[in-house]
């Protein structure tokens, strides 16, 4: 006798409706809009509570521009696979993007490298992202060509401030506050972020203003 499990309690089951997160997934659709016109988004930040479907919300939104371009997304429960490399394996083959393994000293800058040589851009949504172990990888991303992260924590102050500590060590950059976060500002770095932060029942969205977004031109 088999048995399957109901869709309604399946976790990753995606709802084609979600009510009353209007407010929410409008500021993600806006976060996400530039590439449905083959443009680099800035990296978004949901959070909220325990229960206050910040995933879901995540999982709506990537989906819907999922059908709508030809955008690569991954999910990555960042609670179980937790090292930099790990992570970004999971992302490259849950994408279906893996086309090679790599050695493991190199592991890890081989699966971004493949992120980056896709003929796509792609949406990482790294879920329960205060639990990656790496303090790095989450400024690596920034930085990549062709992807954008999406990061769904709990609270979004202390996860803000865990990121600008990181960066604080390694460079020392001139940083501004403001009422929606952190922002950075590299000498390096000609383009700003402007950061946006919108709130809906339990969890709220925000878009970092970290860095100018680039993406690799391609032929």
């Amino acid at each position: 006798m088999s048995t399957s499990v109901p869709r309604v309690l399946e976790l990753d089951r995606v709802p084609e409706r979600m009510p009353h997160r209007d407010a929410a997934l409008g500021q993600l659709a806006n976060a996400l809009d530039p590439l449905r016109s083959d443009r680099p988004a800035y990296p978004i930040c949901i959070s909220g509570p325990t229960g206050a479907g910040k995933t879901a919300v995540s999982r709506f939104a990537v989906r819907e521009l999922r059908r709508e371009t030809a955008v690569n997304t991954a999910h990555v429960d960042c609670l179980r696979t937790r090292s930099r490399a790990a992570i970004l394996e999971e992302a490259l083959v849950d994408a279906g993007l893996k086309t090679r393994s790599s050695p493991k000293a190199d592991a890890a800058s081989s699966y971004l490298a493949q992120m980056e040589d896709a003929d796509s851009p792609i949406v990482l949504t790294l879920d329960e992202a205060e639990h990656i172990e790496d303090e790095h990888l989450p400024h690596v991303l920034f930085e990549a060509d062709g992807v954008t992260p999406l990061f769904v924590v709990h609270e979004y102050e202390r996860f803000a401030a865990r990121l600008d500590a990181a960066r604080r060590r390694d460079s020392a950059p001139a940083r501004t506050s403001n009422s929606a976060g952190t922002v950075s500002r590299n000498s390096s770095t000609s383009s700003r972020r402007a950061s946006t932060r919108a709130t809906c029942p339990g969890s709220r969205t925000g878009r970092w203003s970290d860095r100018g977004h680039r993406r690799r031109q391609r032929s």
